[in-house]
């Protein structure tokens, strides 16, 4: 998902990966499935087959794990504010954790393409001294509007075509 923003300096692009259930509706769910698989351990605890409660726990737990650390990652986001002089990249899951300064004037945008027509393609910022993989999560539909953004906001875009060569 991008949103673009007008700031008083410059315009701000903020990425999301797309979400299909809130924070909310997965706490629910795990609410459901926990309940569920602890019925059924229990039942079978209660007629003799106790040896089920502690792999029923660790079913319990690790499915809470993962699926707290899936929501956790579809929070993240990538903030790009374009101003005159330069780009900021900031990217975090709650704040900005990390955050790069580009200067504008020698930053240039590489879309490599990728072979598979389903796959969305790379998307670069270079400048002299880094490169930056922007929308890494985003889909193919989300990168292609992130595409015609930056070519709004002045950006030279160059496409370079993958060569991979598999050596058997």
């Amino acid at each position: 998902m991008l949103i673009k923003t007008e700031v008083t300096d410059g315009t701000r692009l903020e990425l999301y990966p797309n979400r299909s259930a809130s924070w909310k509706q997965v706490k629910l769910l795990m609410w459901i499935f926990a309940s569920v698989c602890l019925c059924i351990a229990f039942a079978w605890a209660f007629v003799g087959a106790w040896l089920i409660l502690p792999f029923a726990g660790l079913e319990v737990g690790l499915l809470i794990f993962v699926m707290y650390y899936v929501t956790q990652m579809t929070h993240r986001k990538e903030v790009v504010q374009v101003t005159e002089s330069h780009i900021l990249v900031q990217s975090g899951i709650k704040a900005p954790t990390l955050s790069w300064t580009l200067n504008k004037e020698a930053t240039k945008v590489l879309i490599m393409e990728v072979r598979h027509p389903e796959d969305p393609p790379c998307v670069h910022l270079v400048d002299d001294k880094q490169r930056l993989e922007l929308g890494r999560y985003l889909n193919i539909d989300d990168k292609k509007l992130m595409i015609d953004e930056l070519k709004l906001l002045g950006l030279p875009i160059k496409n370079i075509k993958k060569n991979i060569q598999l050596v058997i």
